[in-house]
């Protein structure tokens, strides 16, 4: 069993990567969206936005904007 280090480790990792998913960001803003409020509704548009700049990221530009080519 892995130690309560290595568990926080990977739960951080698998939190960051569902994150960076457009995806998530469309499953959260149909959550905020069933809310029903003026706020929530913003909420979901600022997620929609986010989804599609996710969408538009190329791989090359994910590892530039992390600075994974040095750590490679």
């Amino acid at each position: 069993m892995p130690d309560l280090a290595e568990r926080l480790s990977l739960s951080v990792l698998v939190d960051a990567l569902r994150e960076a998913m457009p995806a998530y960001w469309l499953r959260r803003a149909e959550q905020l969206e069933s809310i029903g409020t003026p706020f929530a509704d913003g909420a979901a548009a600022e997620c929609r936005r986010h989804a599609w700049l996710l969408a538009q990221m190329s791989s090359a530009e994910v590892a530039e904007f992390f600075d994974l080519e040095e750590a490679a």
